[in-house]
């Protein structure tokens, strides 16, 4: 019957195109669409008997009443039809595909709109020259799509495409270069990239007000582009500013059912819920927190109308209307109408997002973790673990396929936002430890090594991808000109950066556009080099096969606190704040998120230990329990120090639970990744009360950057230093005259830099008297000791006849001088270093105490930058960290500023050091160890520098150093290596043990931690 229908319906069609050839167009659709509807066909079968016409009036009317994939199924089979009638590069199958691509777009149906436009793309490209508005809006389309996926491997590449078409075809001071550039600084905002975000929203909007004004509709899509870029940077009053405006003129001209308008509902409520959460007086919160849930429901009517319930949109805004409900019906129970609710909205959510985006989409493992807290809840344990698992997989594909396509700094912004997914899995696995019977033993076990897995790919994965970057451009530029020519590039504009940033007497715009072409330029090194360059499998197994009979590792993971998602329970024990419900409260994350990119947060942390021997089939994991290590023991231990006492707590604070595990099982060295406060200790002068030695005497502890090093260390052994040059710089002159500085820095640049005859170099003689007065290192005051001590180090060192040395002492140890080196062995550096702390309001400078008016080196002068010039030193740590070099006292006295450097080599100038294959870099300078502490990444400072600029070991101070002390740990350290053949690492414990055992007049005079512990050695 249905096929007698059918030919009946064609004959019918025919007749009526022969009938209205003379008609209107509007009078044939009418007649299509109600044979359409009148022979209505089910099933794909049936589809594919149906006319072109009659699937294309049929795939319409699907669409418009939001049954999107069978509308797709229509267009499908049309596209299948023309193909085989017309070919692929007919105008009709183009036609069609473009079509069928854009259904597939705007029903958020991104994995299957991806293939059709790319497909699309590829056609027009080879059949004309691609400069139509259509192929303009499908490279937009495409993009769009792949943002939709969380897939940012060619966002910014298409749009950079489009734009330039864009430009080509209607000017760079057109609406839709306008348009192209707001979507661009949108991608910008996703991925943590706010500097780029800003410069170009404000791109945007100067082509916007001079066509349209600030009364159009383009001004107010312009204005949710800033507040979105607010919201991302946690700015809320901001946000919430724009958003309200953005919302009247959106409305104005695009009325309610536009998506912009929705999503900015959406993001309202967020704002509005944190406001009513920081409102104390109840009544005015209450009337908040109805009002979100007022938003939400217009939000979710809207969408329902508009879009359909089964749009990737809908599905996000039911997962938020439902945090909200979790969130405050607790608080508030009977306060809202549907509350009861939530756990259907999420169900909705979940079900749209695994039929639409697939179940490896990112979204997808939101709806999982959901699903895994509530399992939790039920004490389906077994099922929770399962699901948590899924879930953090998905985040790791994620992860591992965008991070090597981003900057330095969108990696930073994107990890932040990554980690608060990811903390989630910790505190389940911690629950399960302090609730063992929750798991069977083999599921603890896979538990355990799933986490520690976790955290061997994401810690100090910025500074390990940042190595690699570099080595891989180390590599191919002997043969790949293009890129040693961007990476000149690259350097150039970092020192100009750096440069600027000092002087404090640049534009914004100016800097604004060094630091986008920064980070384009980062982005594609990172995306040509690609995941590819080292082919390793870092695991647990994979760690383990390092490990030598007699060694063990701890990885330690400094966590944020739960008790501020959940609330104190009035105890220090960490284990007992992991007991409570798991649902994550909404306004805290959003909160937590916010403090966690910018920066802010400065809760209380737990610590984590994963420990292992070479026999364990899988780590261990210790729950640091008391919570004081960041503030009480750290400042116990610290004075401890300095006051040469015996610290008899900190072993058993920070250590004990660890060695006696090792201690047990016959362990003799272990390599131990720190984090968190573990940065500002050396545990090698741990003391252990009971045994009457310091932690480094009782076995060998190894301080590398993260595990992933072990399996590193074997794929990397072919990369070293080829030259055995060994450059010292030591006992820079600060006020050297300007003239001598000029000289020096011309010298430098016609390449009279090296001198490899120690004798020849001038230099002032070191004075007894003065090297007494100035046994500390602190201030920029005359550093004599330091001269002793290179010229020590030199002397040493000619025993060797393969080691080229070169010495630069007083007006030769120049920053010029530094920033030449090229590859050497050793990079021994003795001056004073520095590292500011994030100021909060300039201060001037004051030469003893190093104190920096954020770090523009004016003198007494105040600054004269504007706030995106401070804001980016404060922001910015590697620009407050750095050593002393010749001229800088005479640079900071200098007004006008000097064309020379400025004498100060911050640990962002240091990064860009050629140290590729340096086997040693000695900072021999106060404090060069400190810098800013990042969960998981270490210390964003000097050692940070030097390890991204190459050096294999670094040997640095956690605290002023004495020099009598420093000159005698150094020299007998080279001694025992150089000399004597044994390694790095053999050779620097011996030196501390020497000098621990120095003897003056029968007393051990360096026997305190204070002289021998300061340094520390970190690498291979």
């Amino acid at each position: 019957m249905s096929v007698q229908k059918n030919k009946f319906c064609n004959k019918v069609i025919y007749l009526i195109k022969k009938i209205s050839i003379t008609q209107s167009s509007s009078w044939f659709l009418t007649c299509l669409l109600t044979l359409s509807v009148a022979f209505t066909v089910n099933g794909q079968d049936n589809l594919r008997k149906l006319s072109i016409a009659s699937l294309q009036i049929k795939g319409d009317q699907l669409f418009k009443t939001f049954q999107y994939d069978k509308a797709i199924e229509c267009f499908t089979i049309v596209k299948e039809k023309r193909e085989d009638e017309f070919g692929k590069n007919s105008q009709k199958y183009l036609t069609t595909l473009t079509k069928l691509a854009g259904y597939c777009y705007q029903s958020g149906r991104y994995p299957k709109a991806i293939p059709l436009l790319q497909e699309y793309l590829s056609i027009v490209e080879q059949k004309t020259k691609p400069d139509s508005l259509n192929y303009i809006m499908a490279l937009n389309q495409l993009a769009n799509s792949y943002q939709g996926m969380k897939d940012y491997r060619r966002v910014e590449e298409l749009y950079q495409q489009s734009l330039a078409m864009t430009k080509n075809i209607y000017g760079d001071q057109h609406l839709r270069y306008a348009i192209i550039l707001d979507k661009l600084a949108g991608f910008y905002t996703q991925i943590g990239q706010y500097y780029i975000a800003e410069y170009t929203l404000e791109q945007s909007k100067r082509i916007i007000v001079k066509i349209q004004g600030k009364k159009s509709m383009y001004y107010g899509q312009y204005l949710y582009s800033l507040a979105d870029l607010y919201l991302a940077q946690a700015i809320y009053h901001k946000a919430k500013a724009y958003f309200e405006s953005a919302k009247k003129t959106i409305e104005k001209h695009y009325g309610k059912s536009h998506p912009s308008y929705v999503k900015l509902l959406d993001k309202l409520a967020g704002i509005l819920a944190i406001d009513a959460e920081q409102n104390y007086k109840y009544v005015e919160k209450t009337t908040r927190q109805q009002r979100v849930e007022s938003l939400y429901e217009d939000a979710k009517t809207i969408l329902a109308s508009t879009k359909g319930e089964t749009h990737p949109m809908y599905a996000t805004i039911l997962h938020n209307f439902a945090d909200f409900y979790v969130t405050y019906a607790v608080k508030s129970p009977g306060l809202f109408k549907n509350e009861q609710l939530a756990p259907q909205y999420y169900t909705k959510s979940r079900e749209i997002r695994f039929k639409v985006l697939g179940d490896q989409h990112p979204d997808y493992a939101l709806s999982l973790k959901v699903i895994a807290n509530q399992q939790e809840q039920a004490n389906m344990n077994s099922q929770a673990q399962s699901s948590y698992l899924k879930a953090i997989n998905i985040k790791l594909k994620e992860f591992r396929r965008n991070m090597l396509v981003m900057s330095e700094k969108g990696q930073q912004t994107y990890l932040r936002k990554n980690s608060v997914f990811f903390d989630e899995f910790r505190k389940y696995v911690l629950n399960v430890k302090a609730n063992q019977k929750l798991l069977s033993r083999k599921k603890r076990k896979d538990i355990s090594k799933a986490l520690f897995n976790l955290e061997l790919i994401i810690k100090a994965q910025l500074l390990s991808n940042k190595r690699r970057l570099y080595q891989v451009i180390s590599q191919r530029t002997t043969t790949d000109s293009m890129l040693l020519k961007k990476y000149k590039l690259y350097k150039n504009l970092k020192a100009r950066v750096a440069k600027r940033i000092g002087q404090g007497n640049t534009e914004n715009n100016d800097l604004l556009g060094d630091l986008r072409e920064i980070n384009l330029l980062e982005k594609y090194f990172f995306s040509l080099i690609g995941n590819n360059s080292f082919k390793a499998e870092y695991s647990f197994d994979a760690i383990s096969k390092c490990l030598k009979k007699g060694e063990g590792f701890v990885d330690i993971v400094r966590q944020d606190s739960w008790k501020r998602l959940v609330g104190s329970n009035g105890s220090n024990n960490v284990v007992c704040a992991l007991i409570f419900s798991p649902v994550r409260f909404f306004t805290d994350v959003y909160n937590f998120i916010s403090d966690l990119v910018t920066g802010r947060y400065k809760g209380e942390y737990i610590y984590m230990a994963f420990v292992a021997t070479h026999n364990d089939d899988y780590p261990k994991v210790f729950l640091l329990k008391n919570v004081r290590l960041e503030d009480k023991h750290i400042k116990h231990y610290r004075e401890s120090i300095l006051s040469q006492t015996k610290d008899k707590k900190g072993y058993k604070k920070f250590w004990k639970p660890i060695a006696q595990y090792f201690k047990k099982r016959d362990i003799q060295k272990v390599y131990v990744s720190p984090d968190g406060v573990y940065n500002r200790i050396n545990i090698s002068t741990l003391y252990n009360s009971k045994t009457r030695k310091y932690a480094g005497e009782e076995m060998d502890i190894q301080i590398v950057p993260t595990l992933r090093n072990l399996v590193d260390a074997k794929l990397q052994k072919d990369i070293s230093s080829f030259n055995n040059e060994v450059v010292l710089f030591g006992r820079p002159t600060y006020n050297a005259s300007l003239a001598v500085l000029q000289k020096g820095e011309k010298g430098f640049k016609i390449g009279q830099n090296k001198v490899n005859n120690i004798s020849s170099i001038h230099s002032l003689p070191v004075s007894e008297e003065l090297l007494r007065k100035s046994n500390k290192r602190s201030g920029w005051s005359d550093l004599p000791g330091t001269e002793a001590e290179v010229k020590m180090i030199a002397k040493i060192l000619t025993k060797n006849k393969k080691l080229n040395i070169n010495l630069s002492l007083g007006n030769s140890a120049l920053e010029l001088a530094v920033k030449s080196v090229e590859r050497p062995k050793i990079l021994h550096i003795a001056t004073h270093g520095f590292f500011v702390e994030k100021l909060r309001a300039p201060t001037k400078v004051k030469k003893e105490t190093i104190e920096f008016d954020n770090f523009s080196r004016k003198g007494n002068k105040k600054m004269n930058l504007t706030a995106m010039l401070a804001k980016i030193t404060r922001e910015e740590p590697m620009l407050r960290s750095g050593i002393v070099l010749a001229g800088a006292g005479t640079y900071e006295k200098s007004f006008p500023k000097p064309n020379i450097e400025d004498g100060i080599l911050t640990a962002y100038e240091a990064s860009q050091l050629d140290l590729q294959g340096t086997d040693l870099v000695v900072l021999s300078a106060c404090e060069t160890g400190l810098g800013e502490v990042e969960n998981g990444e270490g210390v964003r400072g000097l050692q940070r520098a030097f390890m991204i600029a190459g050096a294999k070991s670094l040997i640095f101070s956690l605290w002023k150093v004495d020099d009598n002390a420093t000159n005698l740990l150094m020299s007998k350290f080279y001694e025992e290596w150089i000399s004597n053949k044994k390694s790095k690492r053999e050779a620097f414990g011996a030196a501390q043990h020497y000098l621990r055992n120095y003897e003056k007049n029968g007393v051990k005079v360096y026997e305190a931690p204070y002289y021998w512990g300061a340094f520390i050695m970190m690498g291979e």
